[in-house]
């Protein structure tokens, strides 16, 4: 986007996912060092299911709207690190 080049979502973009907050995260792995006898595996989530096209209108708005949004195929993965 911030090379005007177009933004490419595959499918049509209203599959969902559970986007967390770095913080977030960040503070759980604390809490989870500082415990005792704790160990394993975690998913860390924030139950808030958002459609990939969410953050792509918001990053669309931040760039003033200027952007082209091409959709791909469907079975293609994207990830959006925000």
């Amino acid at each position: 986007m911030l090379q005007k080049e177009p933004l490419t979502v595959f499918s049509d973009g209203e599959q969902t996912r559970d986007f967390v907050n770095v913080n977030d995260v960040v503070q759980v792995n604390i809490i989870a060092a500082n415990r005792v006898g704790v160990s394993g595996a975690f998913n860390i989530a924030s139950g808030k299911r958002i459609t990939i096209n969410r953050p792509v209108e918001m990053l669309t708005k931040e760039n003033g709207g200027n952007c082209k949004i091409e959709y791909g195929r469907k079975g293609q993965v994207m990830f959006f690190i925000v």
